[in-house]
């Protein structure tokens, strides 16, 4: 599933694997009817809409080739699951500082609990002790008991790892994902226009049936899966994206979110006479914060233009 989120500076990033650009670039390709190649938009008059709509499409086509960028995004793993490789690993000896080869210390490093021996102590006769001796020769050594006892559990966990790092090698607690950045004004003015088309449900299923009962291209038994069961999928899919971007608005919005929503719903239908080439001109205006403006600010201004060039009194 993509992940939707808007900086400050209002830059939409959209990240995710390479399957979740793909099938929404297909479900938005079906959507529109493969618009320009065999098929009509599904939906009369909304040929502009449909048009305008695969300037998505350019955008996750890009970013599955690779042209957007990648970004390293946190799995929920925590990373003490995952051992990796090498003896001592979690718990490993620390190289004694050249300018006092004589202390001993236990300190927190990178979340690991370091240990620094004395020269005639080896570590492997260290890790033969049970916990109680480990703990007395910490002690022995200076330790207080509530350090000696946190580090004690820690090697303790040593046995608590989940993936072996042997048996997945590649397995971290960070995936690296496909990213795609937009303008939040553009990511809006998608999610918008998929919120016109979308509750056409009915003239979208009545298409993809057309589709089915003509056997279009000759593949109707790929129809006929997508008719009764993928095309759901997909409008769940298109429906998601649109309210995670509007989602993203929310958070620079915050109360005057509502309003928005409120002035934007009085009418359904918003850009079936809706000048686009100006839409798209605003678009690119508020890409960035106006001068002076904050972002909260800037986009105010974009989406109160957005309202009077969409008609919605």
């Amino acid at each position: 599933m993509l992940s939707i989120h808007t900086t400050e500076d209002l830059v939409t990033n959209i990240t995710g694997e390479f399957w979740d650009f793909d099938r929404l670039y297909f479900a938005i390709s079906k959507l529109t009817g493969d618009y320009g190649i065999d098929t009509p938009c599904p939906f009369p008059g909304y040929d502009s809409v449909c048009e305008n709509l695969l300037g998505l499409n350019y955008e996750l086509r890009h970013a599955m080739q690779g042209d957007r960028g990648v970004t390293e995004h946190y799995t929920g793993i925590p990373e003490y699951w995952i051992a990796p490789d090498g003896p001592g690993h979690r718990i490993r000896q620390k190289d004694q500082p050249e300018q006092n080869p004589e202390k001993v210390n236990i300190e927190l490093f990178d979340e690991q609990i370091m240990l620094m021996l004395p020269e005639e102590m080896e570590w492997d006769d260290f890790m033969d002790m049970d916990a109680d001796e480990m703990i007395d020769f910490l002690i022995d050594l200076g330790f207080d008991y509530d350090e000696c006892e946190k580090y004690v559990k820690a090697l303790e966990e040593e046995n608590a790892y989940r993936f072996p790092r042997s048996d997945l090698p590649h397995f971290s607690g960070y995936n690296s994902y496909l990213s795609l950045e937009l303008p939040l004004s553009e990511a809006v003015f998608y999610a918008l226009l998929l919120q016109e088309l979308l509750p056409q449900k009915e003239a979208y299923a009545a298409h993809c049936k057309k589709l089915m009962d003509e056997n279009v291209n000759g593949l109707g038994e790929i129809h006929r899966r997508y008719y009764f069961t993928e095309m759901h999928v997909d409008l769940a899919r298109m429906e998601t994206f649109s309210w995670m971007v509007l989602d993203s608005l929310y958070h620079i919005l915050a109360e005057d979110y509502p309003d928005f929503i409120y002035q934007y719903n009085k009418k359904t239908v918003r850009f079936l006479h809706a000048d686009l080439r100006a839409l798209n001109e605003l678009v690119v205006k508020y890409a960035k914060c106006e001068d002076g403006l904050s972002a909260k600010e800037t986009i105010r201004l974009f989406l109160k233009e957005f309202l009077e060039n969409t008609h919605v009194k």
